[in-house]
């Protein structure tokens, strides 16, 4: 009967002509590095945009391009060397280490001097073992053994940038993306276990060899582990670093889905609500039959293809047939 009633209440609000007048509050959550390296300067290599500057070790850097673009610099890498990036982040996820964190990385392979291995980084900063995370050309896939690669076979185009991110959950998914495209989700790591970082990481260097020559034009590391929708949204070489974080339209409560607790908080507050949370998903200061039209259409995306219609039983169905009717009568008379 409660849920009647406020189907008919919300009804009653949805025809009604009024139109609200308060300023939307909610400002937009924004995922920013906490660390950016972009090789830029030629003379200096190891220069920090945000952050501390990185530390060379052996002399095989060299200044080449980048992936176009306002992306112009970028640094070569050969086997041998490295740079160990101090990142800043105090340690998270429940250890003594960094737990939760994400990685971005563009970077290009060369046929003439790609080998079977390529480092991406290593967690011992004595590069006494193995480095952590790989790029194998036989497996033609990204991660390392421990922990499962993903992505093959040949994940990764040579004489080609691509842009690769690693979310890394010690406490959850550690997932990997390549070019904005989510390549797979590897074995679930321990707690201050072999992906935990400490206060310095060593990047693109290996103990025994196994870090073939990489090109790299944007290095940069996020203080958590980021979503599957986030970290598509990071895209390709050479695209911003620094967006916003609750991109997904029809979101109203920042888990970046859209599901049927986003409709219910358009119904409850349909008519009366100003925020976000309430409903706005259009941010025009009311939650009206805009904001419904937004939900319904993205809905499908985040529920494997079911409709808005089928997830919402009776009579709250009577407020979606309402919504949509009058969402028709507004296009035809345009």
């Amino acid at each position: 009967m409660e849920q009647f009633n406020k189907t008919k209440l919300s009804i009653a609000l949805l025809t009604a002509t009024a139109v609200l007048s308060a300023t939307n509050t909610h400002a937009a959550a924004f995922l920013t590095n906490v660390g950016l390296w972009e090789f830029e300067n030629a003379a200096n290599l190891t220069t920090a945009t945000t952050g501390t500057n990185l530390t060379e070790s052996g002399t095989g850097f060299t200044a080449v391009a980048g992936s176009g673009g306002s992306d112009t610099g970028a640094a070569q890498v050969a086997l041998g060397s490295y740079y160990t990036m101090s990142h800043g982040i105090a340690p998270n996820g429940g250890g003594s280490l960094l737990n939760e964190y994400s990685m971005l990385i563009d970077f290009k392979l060369d046929t003439a001097t790609t080998n079977e291995w390529t480092t991406f980084f290593q967690s011992d900063t004595t590069n006494s073992v193995d480095g952590d995370y790989f790029y194998s050309q036989s497996r033609g896939a990204l991660g390392v053994t421990s922990q499962e690669y993903v992505g093959g076979p040949d994940a990764v185009a040579l004489d080609q940038w691509h842009r690769l991110v690693i979310s890394v959950n010690n406490n959850g998914d550690t997932n990997s993306y390549l070019d904005g495209v989510f390549l797979g989700t590897h074995t679930q790591g321990v707690v201050d276990g072999r992906w935990a970082l400490d206060s310095d990481v060593i990047m693109f260097g290996d103990n025994d060899g196994d870090d073939g020559l990489i090109n790299v034009s944007t290095l940069a590391i996020y203080d958590k582990a980021i979503s599957i929708s986030t970290a598509v949204q990071l895209g390709v070489a050479g695209d911003a670093t620094n967006i916003e974080n609750n991109l997904v339209v029809g979101d109203t409560n920042g888990d970046e889905m859209v599901l049927l607790n986003d409709y219910e908080a358009l119904r409850d507050h349909f008519g009366v609500g100003t925020t976000l949370a309430d409903g706005d998903v259009d941010f025009d200061g009311d939650v009206d039959q805009e904001d419904f039209l937004i939900i319904r259409n993205e809905f499908p995306k985040y529920n494997s293809g079911a409709s808005l219609a089928s997830a919402i039983p009776e009579p709250a169905s009577i407020f979606l047939f309402g919504m949509g009717s009058l969402a028709v009568l507004k296009r035809n008379k345009k």
